[in-house]
């Protein structure tokens, strides 16, 4: 798997450095796998899955969609964040999925959102008073599965930064 990790991230510096510039999807294959990249009208990429035997990665920038795998609800009226979501699965049921959100309400109020819907999961919150802010970590795990619910209040926009990320081995 740290292989995999390693060719996804050199792919990702090389070609988002050295793609040609039109918009569209163009594919490169290399002798370790495929990567396939799609490019929006101001010349972002926009998404990139890089392929090899040993899984596939998606990297997804100022995503217009939320991994539909992540394992609990999304806070409703969410922005994505700068970065989008990243999805990687491997060989059998091993995988990864996370997204960045925003929402314009405070810090309690989507903590309260979360512990109420994952209530029946039985959920470990631990929360912290950081320099900039305080930061809840909610986790649960479903058999083989744990997600991460991430939240920080965000003191320049005001409101809270959400990261969920699911991994299962």
């Amino acid at each position: 798997m740290i292989r995999f990790l390693v060719i996804a991230a050199m792919l990702s510096l090389l070609f988002s450095t050295a793609c040609s510039k039109e918009e569209g999807e163009k594919v490169y294959s290399t002798p370790e796998g495929k990567v396939e990249m799609t490019r929006n009208e101001g010349d972002q990429v926009q998404e990139m899955t890089v392929k090899t035997k040993e899984g596939t990665a998606t990297l997804s920038m100022g995503a217009e969609s939320i991994p539909g795998d992540l394992g609990v609800p999304i806070y409703p009226g969410v922005d994505k964040q700068e970065g989008g979501t990243w999805s990687m699965s491997g060989e059998g049921k091993e995988g990864f999925s996370s997204a960045l959100l925003y929402s314009a309400d405070p810090i309690d109020k989507v903590a309260v959102f979360y512990k109420d819907k994952l209530k029946g999961e039985n959920p470990q919150t631990f929360e912290m008073a950081m320099p900039d802010g305080k930061m809840i970590n909610i986790s649960i795990e479903k058999g083989e599965a744990v997600t991460h619910i991430v939240l920080s209040e965000n003191k320049e926009k005001g409101g809270t930064n959400i990261q969920i990320t699911k991994t299962q081995d």
